[in-house]
């Protein structure tokens, strides 16, 4: 769902029309951070696993 956001803006943007914003470097790391987020979710350690190391 986030895609549908992101691909008209990059295509907006990537355009070349003059009336449209520049991108610099952080907003394009973050587009391709987002990007790969939602194609490859991080992993997320169990709470499990941590209960029972604060326990021992």
């Amino acid at each position: 769902m986030l895609l549908n956001l992101l691909i008209p803006f990059v295509l907006t943007v990537g355009s070349g029309s003059k009336d449209s914003p520049h991108l610099e470097l952080p907003e394009v790391s973050l587009l391709l951070q987002t990007v790969i987020n939602i194609l490859l979710p991080p992993r997320i350690i169990s709470t499990s696993r941590t209960k029972n190391f604060m326990l021992d």
